[in-house]
């Protein structure tokens, strides 16, 4: 199955649960899960990941060696180095038995290289390494004297990342859309991309004085490869927050010639591969993280692989391989190569092929565990004979020029081929040549490259160039019309950015030409004439079209809304209503109904088709609807839609202005009565909107649904009620601080006598919160409730704290802290069960006694390092894992007693950032951690152990945030007095 076609079915379908993490082969290659076995040369056996059969994936190293690796290389003498937060690690195999031992480090760094590159030169081992806010080289000759090339923005995984040497000789750097441009990257004067933007490829010179641009318009490249022929390929990441909206495009394999744009612009509009000023996609892999690529030039694995690209996604822990054909000198569409099984982490971060044709893959990021692994051919056979791992032969990158008279023969023909090639060519030549090349004689609708070339600026120029374009659509064979229609948006200036909401980036020129009546009447005659015509694309760019000229034309307005039905696709129809809102034009009676029956069936026909959302769909469509609401007469036809009030309408509610939205309001409590076991959370507060002064009658019944509490009680908190009592005490133990904030002022307005349990439930929660300013706001409206008299009839020494319009006059730490050792006090003196049931939960009684007996001055620093690596908190500390904080200076911000009380007892104060998820899975298993990663398709977790743990959305049946922390309790259980000084003696010099 072509990964085109697996988007197809995941992404834009979803069907039957499908998991998105794992594609089958079709074909003779099946897959295979590995088994565990015992060490040997070749290494030790993991299970989790699958590989074609006949292939073997082994463990090199584990997260004890290089936790959170980013990047990876061989170094000339093919040992694997690789790359962390702050580390740059050689990885040593000393007793030759396939798993590296120990871990040599190379340089020290702030942030760690992104990319990494090895190169001999005589006696010295150079090494190129990106990080720490530049290109650097460093010889390895005991010096480590470091180089800058070039300065650039690092760090990020939007900045700079892969450095390799082509086979020009010359230095390539791969660029995210976070690095700023600077003129110095593309000053050489033959540099191909003469204004760059967003991501890009970039050719360095080895001094870095005179460097230029290859390639650019990517969102988040971040590895790039080149092939036996010296082809370049890369893929580019999908805007994920964009998923179910038209512009949304999946990760794209790309091979790029100089000069290639890969089509991002701006947030919320990338351009689609059938555009013929793309790069050549080779293939698509839906949603995704890109990594690392490699072209398999070595011959250890089956000939099927020779010369193929292998790429990593590290969202879905997985390797997609697109292989070569030499007869058609092309690519298939590709397949998997190495898939994670399962919940396994191959959290897959580069690539690299080593010297005897295996596979090395580096997993890291985000934080999560770290570890290499290598991929072999293994079948009966053996590896094939003659492995050589052969490098790429230096040759030329670029195509060579052709002259004007051979792109006239070219022109010639009535059937143009390779539209796209032909257009960079025509660009690539100067304007005397251009001129040149447009006196000879030429088919007509050939002129449109030549004409689009020559970049005229005035507004009649640009229309009568663009009407030149329509004019030779009209009379172009098929195969011409999607080309010619992108002919005439180019000769607009194209789409993609602009002023005004996002949702319009990719549907307004650049540069708006103005049209008169007669010529905006024009365009919109062709546009109608030309669409019964066309296929579905070239119906979708006509919309654009229109939408870029924002034509006024009901009659245009009533064929763009009969493109939406109920065979339409719910993607689709946002399209035409996008291209509907530009035109500003409200079309018939008929036309507003057919509109506003779209945008209330929309979400049901999103459902399904089993399209998900995520965080850019909302406020999009949000600024979408209100446009149509205020242009298109629609509004009255959505207010009064039969079906308004469901949980998915409210994208619909929070458009209209506020005269209506009482009316509206009236449907979704009409929804809220009928269908009360659908409700969602947003469609309640609308239906409780319509008679605020009797909401929370409404809205209490729904207070014992896990996924609603939380937001009811905020909602009552607002006007609390005697009633709703026993839902504050419970919001004052919440894991979500909005509601122990908002549940403790409820408890204050309501005045009553609290119980020892309510007043003790106050006081723990208070005093497990961390000390970050948001937990400290928090804290604060729980001691001001405690500080009631009213409420709990004593109080400390001190001012009370008065009320601010947005909160309380927060406390300081040491002020919060000392308040709370007074409660502790006195609730342990007037309600010592409740005071024991907690001490029992949270605290070791005799901690105290234990650390007064214990001779710190004879803790040594090596010792306890030994007992630190023990207990194994790297895993979680120092370490660039994401669980829990940083070390360095702990015995400095707390006293000895605090330090080991939240090391016993690490439930007792719990930031709130540190706190854990745990999921619930389809199949019963429970999973607890941190999340690194989430989107629409799923969660990445980090477990307490450094596991990281990949769980897909359709495999989730449950999800809450735990009030507990992701440290293990019992770490010193074993740990005697000694072994605890040690410890401190250790932390003290961090």
């Amino acid at each position: 199955m072509y990964l085109t076609e697996m988007l197809t079915a995941v992404v834009a379908r979803q069907k039957d649960g499908m998991n998105h993490s794992i594609f089958l082969l079709t074909g003779c290659v099946v897959f295979a899960t590995l088994a565990n076995s015992g060490g040997g040369a070749a290494g030790q056996q993991v299970t989790g990941i699958q590989v074609p059969a006949g292939f073997q994936v082994t463990k090199f190293a584990g997260d004890d060696l290089a936790t959170n690796i980013f990047s990876m290389a061989l170094d000339p003498a093919g040992r694997v180095v690789v790359s962390g937060p702050g580390y740059v690690r050689r990885l040593i195999d000393r007793d030759g038995d396939g798993r590296a031992d120990a871990a040599e480090e190379i340089l020290k760094l702030k942030q760690g290289a992104q990319g990494m590159h090895f190169e001999k030169k005589g006696d010295a081992t150079i090494l190129y390494f990106v990080g720490d806010g530049g290109l650097w080289s460093v010889a390895d000759q005991g010096s480590k004297l470091r180089r800058r090339i070039l300065a650039l923005k690092t760090g990020g995984e939007h900045d700079a990342h892969s450095i390799q040497r082509g086979p020009d000789g010359q230095l390539y750097l791969l660029c995210g859309n976070g690095v700023p441009i600077k003129s110095e990257y593309y000053n050489d004067p033959d540099s191909p991309v003469k204004q760059p933007e967003a991501g890009f490829l970039m050719k360095v010179a080895d001094d870095g004085q005179q460097n230029s641009i290859i390639a650019h318009g990517f969102r988040n490249a971040y590895d790039f490869a080149f092939n036996q022929q010296g082809q370049i390929f890369t893929f580019d990441s999908d805007g994920e927050r964009d998923v179910s909206l038209p512009w949304y495009r999946p990760t794209r394999v790309f091979q790029l010639t100089p000069g290639d744009h890969a089509g991002f612009l701006a947030t919320s509009w990338k351009r689609p591969s059938h555009y013929f000023d793309m790069p050549r996609e080779i293939g698509a892999l839906g949603r995704g993280s890109p990594t690392g690529v490699v072209c398999y030039t070595a011959d250890q694995f089956p000939p099927a692989f020779h010369n193929s690209i292998l790429v990593a996604d590290w969202t879905f822990g997985r390797i997609a391989c697109f292989q070569y054909d030499p007869e058609t000198e092309s690519y298939d569409r590709g397949r998997e190569f190495a898939a994670t099984d399962g919940q396994f982490g191959f959290a897959v971060t580069d690539l690299v092929v080593g010297s005897q044709g295996e596979l090395w893959v580096s997993v890291g990021g985000r934080g999560t565990e770290g570890g290499v692994y290598c991929i072999r051919y293994v079948d009966s056979r053996g590896p094939v004979e003659g492995s050589s791992g052969a490098e790429v032969e230096p040759g030329a990158t670029a195509p060579t020029p052709e002259a004007p008279s051979s792109l006239a023969d070219r022109l010639r023909a009535p059937e143009l081929a390779e539209f796209g090639q032909l257009w960079k060519r025509v660009k690539a030549l100067s304007a005397q040549q251009r001129s040149d090349l447009d006196q000879k004689e030429m088919h007509p609708a050939s002129r449109c490259l030549v004409r689009l070339a020559e970049g005229v600026e005035s507004n009649q120029a640009r229309v009568d160039r663009a009407r030149f374009c329509l004019e030779m659509l009209k009379q172009a064979p098929p195969s011409w019309r999607g080309p010619l229609i992108r002919c005439v948006q180019l000769a607009l200036g194209g789409a993609g950015r602009g002023g005004g909401p996002a949702v319009f980036f990719g549907y307004q020129a650049v540069q708006p030409v103005q049209l008169d009546a007669n010529q905006s009447a024009w365009f919109g005659r062709q546009i109608v004439d030309l669409m019964p015509a066309c296929d579905e694309n070239e119906r979708q760019e006509l919309g654009r079209l229109a939408a870029m000229l924002q034509l006024d034309s009901p009659k245009l307005v009533d064929l763009l809304a009969a493109q939406s039905g109920p065979e339409s696709r719910a993607v689709d129809d946002i399209h035409w209503l996008i291209c509907i809102a530009k035109l500003g034009s409200a079309g018939s009676s008929a036309t507003q109904q057919r509109v506003a029956n779209t945008l209330v069936q929309l979400p049901y026909k999103m459902e399904k088709e089993s399209l998900q959302t995520d965080r850019n769909w909302a406020p999009r469509m949000n600024s979408l609807v209100k446009v149509l609401f205020e242009t298109t007469g629609v509004i009255r036809g959505v207010v009064q839609h039969a079906e308004l009030g469901r949980p998915e309408h409210v994208y619909l509610y929070q458009a209209l202005p506020d005269s209506l939205k009482r009316q509206a309001a009236s449907r979704f409590l009409e929804a809220v009565q009928q269908l009360p076991e659908q409700v969602s959370s947003e469609q309640l507060l609308i239906a409780a909107s319509v008679d605020p002064a009797h909401s929370n009658g409404l809205l209490r019944p729904f207070a014992g649904r896990p996924d609603l509490a939380d937001r009811i009680v905020q909602q009552l908190s607002h006007r609390p009620e005697l009633a709703d009592r026993e839902l504050f005490a419970e919001g004052l133990s919440s894991a979500d601080l909005e509601t122990i904030k908002l549940s403790a002022r409820a408890m204050q307005k309501l005045d009553l006598e609290v119980t020892p349990d309510e007043q003790m439930a106050a006081f723990a929660t208070a005093f497990r919160l961390g000390w970050e300013s948001k937990e400290n706001r928090v804290r604060d409206a729980l001691i001001h409730l405690l500080r009631q008299p009213r409420i709990s009839r004593f109080t400390p020494a001190g001012e009370p704290i008065e009320p601010k319009d947005d909160g309380y006059e927060y406390a300081s730490d040491k002020s919060q802290d000392a308040s709370l050792a007074w409660y502790r006090q006195e609730l342990a003196t007037r309600y010592p069960v409740e005071f024991d049931r907690w001490i029992k939960t949270y605290e070791i009684p005799d901690l105290a006694a234990r650390l007064k007996r214990i001779d710190w001055e004879a803790g040594d620093v090596e010792r306890g390092k030994i007992v630190f690596q023990e207990m194994q908190c790297a895993k979680c500390h120092d370490r660039g894992n994401r669980l829990g904080p940083r070390l360095e200076g702990i015995t400095k911000r707390f006293n000895r007693r605090d330090l080991f009380r939240s090391i016993v007892s690490p439930d007792e104060q719990v930031p709130h950032r540190y706190r854990a998820l745990i999921v619930e899975t389809t199949d019963g298993q429970v999973f607890r951690g941190m999340v690194i990663y989430e989107s629409v398709d799923g969660i990445t977790l980090l477990t307490g152990n450094g596991e990281t743990i990949r769980i897909n959305r359709q495999e989730m049946e449950q999800r809450r945030m735990s009030a507990k922390s992701l440290m293990p309790s019992g770490l010193l259980d074993r740990a005697d007095d000694s072994q605890w000084a040690d410890l401190f003696a250790y932390l003290s010099k961090l």
